[in-house]
């Protein structure tokens, strides 16, 4: 059925007759309805390289987090640069780089962390973006969490509201749409589904879009009046560190890498979660 066609559904309303409902179906491309751009991904200290000399100290060198019993590792509780700091300075960067390995390994990354670092210290610096499809490990991984489930629900409820609101006036479409983009996340969320290896990939969320395509009617196919929608939210998280990111052993190796010794190079991880909806008239 070619994208624009008009369906036509039952002519009945609260009031009476009514003029047909039409589901215009489309488009076939995802379709931007919703997105957050701030703080902003892909720019800012935690994306700058080789900004500090070999010798020069972070800026903030310790950040104590407001409370110390949340799971993210080693903390000294002090403002102050830890004893690791001084062997990771006189180390190697191969040994700096397998610091960094041996911490996310800690934090059960998996292959997909070392996957994940090994294109932070990338030879020859291809793009600065790795995208992790819907029905990836870490696509999988992100939708488990609470948070973004609890915000998937909010995104069906708001489509589903828009496209029921239209049908008195005789046509319903996806074009228009603006579905909420405001999921936020922290490394500090206090929430279980939010597991050690997603803080350690996923340390936060930088921007969030939403896009919809093939609006379609069930009428002709299933017998039933009603709609089906494709959705998908992408998260972006930027790779990299900045010297207020400095609260665990791992990071402060990540840190060097970037900013000191200039071989790590941040990158947006771009991470898509797709789902249906579908609803009856």
């Amino acid at each position: 059925m070619a994208d624009g066609q008009l369906l036509y559904g039952p002519a009945v309303g609260p009031r009476g007759p009514r003029p047909s409902s039409a589901i215009v179906e489309g488009p076939l491309d995802w379709q931007l309805v919703g997105s957050r751009a701030n703080p902003g991904f892909g720019r800012g200290p935690d994306w700058l390289v080789g900004d500090f000399a070999p010798d020069r100290d972070p800026d903030v060198p310790w950040v104590t987090p407001s409370d110390l019993s949340l799971p993210i590792g080693e903390n000294t509780g002090t403002n102050r640069l830890p004893a690791r700091y001084a062997w990771l300075k006189g180390s190697s960067t191969a040994d700096v780089t397998n610091n960094f390995r041996y911490w996310f390994c800690y934090l059960g990354t998996g292959q997909l962390g070392q996957d994940m670092i090994s294109y932070f210290v990338r030879p020859g610096r291809p793009g600065r973006l790795l995208h992790h499809p819907a029905g990836s490990e870490l696509s999988n991984d992100m939708v488990r969490v609470t948070k973004v489930r609890d915000f998937i629900a909010r995104i069906k409820q708001s489509a589903d509201q828009q496209l029921r609101a239209q049908r008195p006036y005789g046509v319903v479409t996806a074009a228009g749409m603006q579905l909420p983009a405001d999921l936020t996340l922290s490394t500090f969320e206090r929430d279980a589904t939010y597991t050690a290896k997603l803080r350690a990939l996923v340390g936060g969320i930088q921007g969030v879009e939403v896009f919809a395509r093939r609006l379609r009617d069930t009428g002709p196919a299933e017998g039933v009046s009603g709609y089906r929608l494709d959705l998908m939210l992408r998260i972006k998280d930027d790779f990299g560190v900045g010297s207020d990111d400095l609260y665990q052993e791992g990071l402060i190796a990540m840190w060097m890498l970037q900013h000191q010794r200039a071989v790590g190079v941040p990158y947006v991880n771009m991470i898509d979660i797709q789902f249906p909806i579908a609803g009856r008239w």
